[in-house]
């Protein structure tokens, strides 16, 4: 491992070490117990369904533009693509092409299908 990874990796676990003390005896004294954990898979979930009941929401009506079909292809495309292995991928649309929406429909699918 090169020299500056080593020290940015030092400096990394010295940070949560500091912010895990300093949270604990936050805690301490407020007399607060510790959070419980999130459910994050359910959490994903609930989300994911929200987002595609949003998505449903924004094709009725006068929906049916070539653009808007544009759209629910790519959309379908991210959803699809999430069942992917993880790694760095990009996404190149044009603006007002459905970047922001696509992407969290494959980052809450991806993270719901692997465990994330």
């Amino acid at each position: 491992m090169p020299p500056v990874a080593i020290s940015l990796l030092i400096k990394y676990i010295f940070s949560c070490l500091i912010d895990a003390d300093r949270t604990n005896t936050r805690l301490f004294e407020e007399d607060e117990k510790e959070e419980q954990p999130i459910d994050h898979l359910s959490f994903f979930k609930r989300s994911y369904e929200a987002l595609m009941n949003h998505l449903e929401e924004l094709n009725t009506g006068h929906a049916d533009t070539p653009i808007n079909r544009l759209r629910r292809e790519m959309s379908l495309q991210c959803d699809t693509f999430a069942a992917y292995p993880s790694g760095i991928y990009t996404l190149s649309i044009p603006t007002r092409g459905g970047k922001t929406l696509a992407s969290l429909r494959y980052a809450l699918k991806h993270a719901i299908t692997h465990g994330k």
